[in-house]
């Protein structure tokens, strides 16, 4: 009966071992995983301090780098949707890029500006959207998906916001990431010591 008891037991225990939580590598930034229609499955970083989108592909080798220009006395601010066929019909990976500059004012307040591009692997820009911050992307019961851009004025109190509605080809059926990019709050002031 001990016998017995001792092998069941060191069965459960060798069988619980096995599923545990294994390290496989460790990727500069931070990185999210997607599903590429034309590629699988990949996760993606951003290297703020060069802009540039890093794609792995699940073996976490470097697949791809797309280089993100942002606008004149911009930085970059997030990037969301690296897809393919989710904004046009080609194979490349297109990306959506979010970009903001802090604009001082005279009485020493200031204000954040937001712009967004969509852009493919090779950095051309199909969309974009000055003013435009947080964006998301619906599929409706129609079968339609839609892009929605808040575009926010903070050179106003209180601030202004309009809604951008663009009909796109692809749907975010393939992707996880559906809640779109969250800004926060562009107030306090980040220069005063509040």
């Amino acid at each position: 009966m001990k016998w017995r008891f001792s092998t069941i037991l060191l069965l459960l225990i060798s069988f619980s071992s096995i599923a545990q939580v294994n390290f496989e590598t460790t990727i500069n930034n931070a990185v999210y995983y997607t599903n590429l229609e034309d590629a699988g499955d990949v996760y993606y970083g951003v290297d703020y301090t060069t802009n540039e989108c890093q794609i792995y592909k699940s073996d976490y080798s470097l697949w791809k780098t797309i280089s993100i220009v942002p606008p004149t006395n911009t930085t970059l601010y997030d990037v969301a949707y690296v897809t393919t066929k989710l904004f046009n019909g080609d194979s490349q990976v297109e990306l959506l890029a979010v970009f903001s500059k802090y604009v001082m004012t005279s009485d020493t307040s200031g204000y954040l500006v937001y712009s967004t591009k969509i852009i493919n692997e090779a950095g051309v820009p199909f969309l974009t959207l000055e003013g435009a911050g947080y964006s998301t992307v619906y599929n409706l019961s129609n079968g339609q998906s839609k892009l929605l851009c808040f575009v926010y004025d903070f050179s106003v109190s209180p601030y202004t916001v309009t809604t951008n509605i663009y009909g796109i080809p692809g749907s975010v059926s393939s992707i996880p990431e559906q809640t779109g990019l969250f800004l926060g709050n562009a107030f306090p002031n980040p220069a005063s010591a509040q």
